[in-house]
């Protein structure tokens, strides 16, 4: 039996060929585009970090409706993971007896472009759930505003069934903590 110990170099160039045209033809130029963007904020802040990528994304949601600031995260998604091997989609793979209500606070955060301030207030009145998307507004914000989640709604029923019954505020979001919630 034969045995196969490196790849061949016509195959490693025929990947490297097949991941440089990844992204979507007609709009590789500004997935291109946004990539740059992120680089040029990185170099002007001498950094290359999670944490200068949250920052980025904080200052983009402050000039961007959440629609942009959600196709700038895609596109960037899509060229970190391709250029960089870095991959920024949320961790929804993490224990829910722990990380429950974290998980629903970034597809809340995420899909709304949400600030910290527009989920603590956000009620339990605020949010539709249509079957395939949950339909959630924002009403006590500077922008009174209406999102769509659209992805992960599993996670979403799982936490809203785990409310207590007898909860005494009207508050979505609620203590989740090892496997238990707690009013």
């Amino acid at each position: 039996m034969e045995e196969f110990t490196l790849t061949p170099p016509e195959i490693i160039e025929a990947a490297k060929e097949i991941e440089a045209n990844l992204l979507p033809e007609k709009s590789q130029k500004i997935y291109k585009q946004t990539y740059k963007k992120f680089f040029d904020y990185c170099t002007q802040k001498k950094s290359y970090s999670e944490n200068v990528l949250l920052v980025y994304f904080g200052e983009l949601s402050k000039k961007m409706k959440s629609s942009t600031l959600w196709s700038v995260y895609s596109m960037l998604r899509a060229t970190l993971n391709i250029y960089n091997k870095v991959d920024i989609t949320l961790e929804l793979e993490a224990p829910d007896d722990t990380y429950l209500s974290t998980k629903v606070t970034m597809i809340f955060a995420v899909a709304g472009a949400c600030r910290c301030d527009e989920l603590l207030q956000l009620k339990v009145i605020d949010i539709e759930d249509m079957q395939n998307k949950l339909l959630i507004s924002l009403p006590i914000t500077k922008t009174k505003r209406l999102f769509v989640a659209s992805e992960h709604l599993n996670i979403y029923r799982k936490y809203n069934n785990a409310r207590p019954i007898q909860m005494d505020s009207e508050r979505f979001f609620f203590k989740y903590s090892n496997g238990k919630a707690y009013n």
